[in-house]
């Protein structure tokens, strides 16, 4: 589990169920997942939109209802996890660190540069150099949006045992199914959300590269309202007609975060001493075949889009018909479930 230390309440050990919530800025993306005999079994998918969700900043505590997710969804612990445009995530290189000193997580916070108001998260990822220098994957997640989306499921059960960024948490998930089948190469994950977009690089199944953008569907959306002079819905609306060539409003809003890419893969790739091998994309974006496009033209190798369902077992029915297509806006809620129930 990429995020193990990531704010965790309570974990108890032998979990065998979990109801993954990934707080998104459409709504909330549920995934039920179940240590099985066959092994890790998905056993409910589904969403609830943000017109249904209450008012978690009203100021009057009274006034504030909890949601109440659908019966299928009851299991007794939840794994949280949350889009931030505020989170930090740094991959550290640390001489001499060790977790069992008491000043570790100070040494941690330094490092990041992280201010106050900030949970910390940190996972030690193995020795370097001799064992002199250790790697570390390490977390800041604002404190008002760790509060907020813990007391969005208010108490009770479901209880939550972790609550993490989402971009660790897809990259959780490809890392444990994904990765393993590229363990002797380098193999890069692309994850598309409407307001941020992340990037994950593997060298031998080991992070070396974790890269947060600000960048999403909103900017293409508002591209494409500018050159053609159109209304959000509009905007919405021709994204999923393929009557419509976005190509240039696409190419235009992406300008930046293709640069910042091209950047971070000849930095990996000088780095490791090899090549790309292969390129995944997931997340909301990457239902826009235009942005999938401009990221082959980038890489200049095919993009796969990683369904987060694959390889894993799944009870017929589980997928909502009116959810089929949109596998990939689960992936941050799957990876959650995994590294709740990898890391029991």
């Amino acid at each position: 589990m990429i995020a193990k230390r990531e704010e965790k309440i309570g974990l108890r050990r032998g979990l065998s169920d979990i109801v993954a919530v990934d707080v998104a800025t459409s709504g909330l993306k549920l995934v039920r997942m179940k240590r099985a005999k066959e092994g890790l079994t998905i056993s409910a998918v589904g969403q609830i939109p943000v017109s249904e969700l209450p008012d978690v900043d009203d100021s009057n505590e009274e006034e504030r209802s909890r949601i109440a997710l659908p019966k299928v969804f009851r299991a007794k612990h939840s794994a949280l996890s949350v889009t931030s445009s505020r989170a930090v995530i740094r991959l550290l290189n640390l001489p001499g660190f060790s977790e069992k000193s008491p000043n570790a997580e100070n040494t941690v916070r330094e490092n990041v540069g992280l201010e106050d108001g900030f949970r910390l998260g940190y996972s030690v990822g193995g020795q370097q150099r001799g064992k002199s220098e250790v790697n570390l994957i390490a977390v800041g997640l604002p404190e008002e949006d760790a509060t907020s989306t813990l007391e969005m499921l208010g108490g009770g059960t479901p209880a939550p045992i972790s609550v993490e960024v989402s971009a660790l948490s897809t990259a959780t998930g490809f890392a444990l199914s994904v990765a393993p089948r590229f363990s002797k190469a380098v193999v890069g994950l692309i994850e598309g959300g409407s307001r941020v977009t992340c990037l994950s690089i593997f060298s031998q199944s080991t992070p070396v590269l974790l890269r947060k953008f600000e960048f999403g569907s909103e900017d293409i959306l508002n591209r494409i309202q500018r050159d053609f002079g159109v209304d959000r819905e509009t905007s919405e609306n021709m994204i999923g007609e393929s009557s419509f060539d976005l190509s240039a409003s696409v190419e235009g809003a992406m300008k930046g975060f293709i640069r910042q890419l091209a950047i971070s893969r000849e930095f990996v790739e000088r780095r490791v001493g090899a090549s790309i091998q292969a390129w995944f994309v997931t997340g909301g974006l990457s239902l826009i075949s235009d942005w999938k496009q401009k990221i082959y033209e980038s890489v200049g190798r095919p993009v796969e889009a990683w369904n987060p369902f694959e390889n894993l077992f799944m009870v017929p029915g589980t997928v909502p018909a009116e959810l089929k297509g949109q596998e990939v806006r689960f992936s941050a809620a799957v990876g959650a479930a995994m590294g709740a129930l990898e890391g029991a």
